[in-house]
């Protein structure tokens, strides 16, 4: 009768805990959902259902996995990554007790590291989400990891293995039916074909950029379609940036300004400001790429007001917008003052990386600290024993924190130091031609102003020489784009090698070259004007389709004190048209204007 009574009574406490596993796997199954509508809401639900957890010491491995992968979730999407990590880091230890929940841990392992920027930790989690998803029959599972996969290929540039793997998903995803993994797919898909798109316009390919955004177009079509039947505001949303990322690509500007203002919207009534706020940069891109301007400014501006919990991040895109469209104003003072609030930025940023690491370290001492404290609850009898054991890894904790924060130290010095080194090497590729490795316009205009201060200080005067290749575009209509900038590259190495030293030679633009001669008059400009008219008539281009004769016609005016830097060159582009007028292969100085 005793041994009938025990084994009832183990009976009822199996199926009671039974019971409270699924109650709580329930629990962070809704709480896992609140990410979409209220992420604030999921972070304190979930941190109130797992001290309630731990402090009842429910036996439930699958229930904590789920609620530690629901509450880092929810510190996902509010940009909280290392409060997040620290919680999946706890979960992945109990993954041998909940091997069902393995690819779901490791999948938000790889999101979280993909958004740390730490990308050989998130390839290999989400490689591990991908294997235990297929082990298990999952499709969808495997569908998401592949993916994630995708996304972060993408980031890594290797767009042919993003493209390989989001394929793959879109593929499982349409197999399993899950229509909104294939919405979610078709936008990845689309993001990516704008990735290449300028990728291709940085390179100068217009019409492979061109044929890229015609199919993130369409890829972005598709997908709000399917977001749309199934009323995702956020994916509508995304999908729809998608869209006036492609259409501003292919000079659609009103078109694009009413997809980016409709997602803006999306953003707002779901509660998205840092979504809304990503939506106004973009808008503001936009504009400026349209040639608003103003409309650029106030949107930008706009932005900046709406950057949530002080985004620095999004802060930095956005100045940077805005000095680039102060430069393309003329505005350089305003430029130059946007540039070194970005040089703030980025102390800020370097110091807050630092500080986030210092932050994780001390989530991970809190979480063991607050496990130690309720164990001590738990068992009076050992209360002295584990004191001890508490500060004794508090005292190695702490040693291990200063170690830390010293290595984080020098790895800081060192990221600073590379920041350094990069940011002289984008301003050195800035100014200059990546075809003819001249200075460029932007490069030669600061030389200019740079002049024309020396004029106005001592009295010197320079001389400017604009000059043009003949004929160039029956060239490129002729014999392509190759053959012509086999041309440029020519004659800017005969310009180089025809004048001094000191001076100096710039594509100013096209088929264009801008000469400045400092302590050169007018007369001893028209003298090189006139060796580099022969110089380049007498040396024609070895080309693939052969040897090529060529001719430039140039302009001379001078440069002193007592007129702009815009007057100067405009008289000397004056006297190249002069020239050409009368015949090209020559040179002209702007007294002959007069």
């Amino acid at each position: 009768m005793r041994v009938l009574l025990v084994l009832l009574l183990g009976c009822c406490l199996t199926v009671a805990r039974a019971d409270v596993c699924v109650s709580l796997l329930d629990t962070a199954a809704e709480i896992r959902e609140l990410r979409n509508e209220d992420a604030d809401l999921g972070v304190s639900r979930g941190e109130e259902a797992l001290e309630r957890i731990y402090r009842q010491d429910v036996d439930c491995p699958q229930a904590k996995v789920a609620l530690l992968s629901a509450l880092a979730a929810n510190l996902h999407v509010k940009g909280r990554f290392h409060e997040a990590l620290v919680y999946v880091r706890r979960a992945l230890e109990l993954l041998e007790r909940a091997p069902e929940h393995r690819a779901d841990v490791h999948l938000m392992a790889g999101v979280l590291h993909w958004e740390l920027e730490e990308h050989d930790e998130a390839i290999a989690h989400y490689l591990s989400a991908r294997r235990a998803s297929e082990d298990a029959g999952d499709v969808i599972a495997a569908a998401r990891a592949a993916g994630n996969i995708g996304n972060l290929y993408n980031t890594m540039g290797d767009y042919v293995r993003a493209r390989e793997h989001h394929q793959r998903a879109l593929e499982w995803f349409r197999e399993s039916g899950w229509q909104e993994g294939v919405a979610g797919t078709l936008v990845n898909l689309a993001a990516l074909a704008g990735r290449q798109a300028g990728s291709f316009e940085s390179l100068g390919d217009d019409t492979s950029a061109g044929v890229e955004y015609e199919q993130m177009l369409e890829f972005a079509r598709q997908g709000l379609a399917l977001f749309e039947t199934l009323d995702n505001s956020r994916g509508v949303a995304h999908a729809r940036t998608n869209l006036a990322e492609a259409l501003s690509g292919l000079r659609r500007f009103d078109e694009a300004l009413e997809h980016q203002s409709a997602a803006i919207d999306k953003l707002r009534e779901i509660g998205d400001a840092g979504g809304e706020a990503r939506g106004l940069l973009n808008l503001g891109r936009i504009h400026r790429s349209g040639g608003r301007y103003d409309k650029a400014a106030e949107t930008l501006q706009q932005a900046i007001d709406r950057n949530p919990y002080e985004n620095v991040m999004l802060h930095y895109d956005v100045i940077e917008q805005l000095a680039e469209l102060k430069e393309a104003q003329g505005n350089y003072q305003a430029a130059l003052d946007h540039q070194k609030t970005l040089n703030l930025l980025r102390r800020q940023i370097a110091e807050g990386q630092m500080s986030a690491r210092v932050e994780e370290t001390r989530l991970a001492m809190e979480a063991d600290q607050r496990e130690q404290d309720l164990a001590l609850l738990r068992s009076e009898a050992e209360i002295s024993k584990l004191e001890l054991e508490r500060q004794r890894i508090l005292t190695m904790l702490t040693v291990l924190l200063v170690i830390l924060l010293l290595v984080l130290l020098g790895l800081l010095l060192r990221l600073y130091r590379d920041r350094v080194r990069r940011s002289r090497q984008l301003e050195q590729v800035a100014r200059t031609d990546s075809l003819t490795g001249l200075v460029n316009r932007r490069g030669m205009t600061e030389r200019l102003e740079s002049a024309h201060e020396g004029c106005r200080v001592t009295g010197d005067r320079h001389a400017i020489i604009v000059a043009d290749i003949d004929g160039f575009k029956q060239i490129n209509d002729h014999h392509g784009h190759a053959v012509g900038d086999e041309v440029l590259k020519h004659v800017a190495d005969l310009l180089v090698d025809g004048v001094r030293g000191r001076d100096v030679v710039a594509r100013w633009g096209g088929e264009e070259f801008l000469i400045l001669l400092p302590n050169t008059d007018r007369a001893g400009a028209a003298a090189v004007a006139g060796q580099l008219v022969a110089r380049v008539a007498s040396n024609p281009a070895s080309t693939e389709v052969g040897q090529m004769p060529l001719s430039m016609t140039l302009g001379v005016s001078e440069l002193s004190h007592d007129d702009s830097v815009g007057e100067a060159v405009r008289r000397a582009d004056a006297a190249m048209y002069r020239g050409k007028q009368a015949g090209k292969n020559r040179h002209v100085t702007d007294e002959d204007l007069t």
